[in-house]
C-alpha cells in the first residue's frame, strides 16, 4: 500500500517470507523426544538445503504422522517457499499434537500478516506471547500488525519490547526506526539508525540516504527512502518479519 510519511518513506514493498534465519539447534526447550534425525533436518534447513530437508520430512511424516517436530519444521520450509496454506495446515497439525507451542503461534502470526489478516496476526502473536513472554519474534509481528491497523502507540510499545529482548537484532532495530518515523518521532528514529550503523557499518549508505531525506524534507524536497534503502542495503521492504 503506498504511503507518504514525512516525504521520506514513499512506498512499501509487499512483505514476504523470504528471510532465512536459523532455527535453533534444539527446537524448543519444552519439546520432548527430539531425535538425532530432527537435529539433522534442522542443520539441513539452516544450511539452505530446504528441498532436501523437505523430501526427508515427507518421508518422516509418512512413517510417523504424529511427529509434531516434523510438522513444525515442514511448516517453516513451506512458508519460505510461499506455500502459505500448506504451511498453516502443518502448524495447526503441530498444535493439535502439542498444544500451546508458542513458536507455532508466532509462525501463524507471520502467515496472517503476510496475507493481510492483521487481526488474526495480533491474535496468534498474543497467544505466542502468553505462553512465551520472551518470544521477540511474536512481539515484533504483533507490533507490525498493530501498525498496519494504525494503532501506533501499541505498535511502538511492542516493537520496543521486541528489541529489548533481542537488542543485537538489526531487523528489529530497523523496523523500530521506521515505525518511529510513522509516529512522527524523527529524532529517536535517527538515534536508532545511529545504533544500527554501529552494529552494521556496511549500512552507511542507507543511513546517509535516510538522514539526507529528512534534511531534504525540511526544505520541501522528497526522497524515496524505500528505493534508496533497497539499493544500498539489500532490503526489499521497510518492514521485515523476524523468523
Amino acid at each position: 500500500m503506498p504511503l507518504i510519511i514525512h516525504g521520506v518513506f514513499l512506498t512499501f514493498g509487499v512483505v514476504t517470507l523470504l528471510s532465512v534465519l536459523a532455527v535453533p539447534a534444539v527446537l524448543a526447550k519444552d519439546w520432548a523426544n527430539e531425535t538425532a534425525e530432527h537435529r539433522q533436518l534442522v542443520s539441513l534447513r539452516n544450511a539452505g538445503r530446504n528441498q532436501e530437508a523437505l523430501v526427508l520430512l515427507n518421508e518422516l511424516l509418512r512413517a510417523n504422522p504424529a511427529d509434531y517436530h516434523a510438522y513444525y519444521l515442514r511448516g517453516i520450509i513451506l512458508a519460505e517457499f510461499k506455500h502459505f496454506n500448506r504451511a498453516r495446515s502443518d502448524f495447526d497439525k503441530c498444535l493439535a499434537l502439542k498444544a500451546f507451542l508458542p513458536d507455532c503461534y508466532a509462525w501463524k502470526s507471520k502467515l496472517d500478516y503476510s496475507q493481510g489478516d492483521h487481526e488474526s496476526a495480533i491474535k496468534n502473536a498474543t497467544l505466542a506471547i502468553k505462553h512465551d513472554p520472551k518470544n521477540h519474534s511474536a512481539w515484533s509481528n504483533r507490533g507490525l500488525a498493530y501498525l498496519a491497523l494504525q494503532r501506533n502507540d501499541l505498535a511502538l510499545a511492542d516493537l520496543r519490547k521486541a528489541l529489548s529482548l533481542s537488542p543485537q537484532d538489526t531487523t528489529l532495530r530497523l523496523n523500530l526506526a521506521h515505525t518511529l518515523y510513522v509516529c512522527d518521532q524523527d529524532k529517536e528514529a535517527l538515534s536508532q539508525l545511529d545504533l544500527l550503523l554501529k552494529q552494521k557499518p556496511e549500512l552507511a549508505a542507507a543511513y546517509q540516504d535516510v538522514d539526507g531525506g529528512i534534511k531534504a524534507q525540511q526544505i520541501g524536497r522528497q526522497k524515496n527512502f524505500a528505493y534508496q534503502k533497497e539499493r544500498a542495503a539489500g532490503y526489499g521492504s521497510p518492514f521485515l518479519l523476524v523468523f
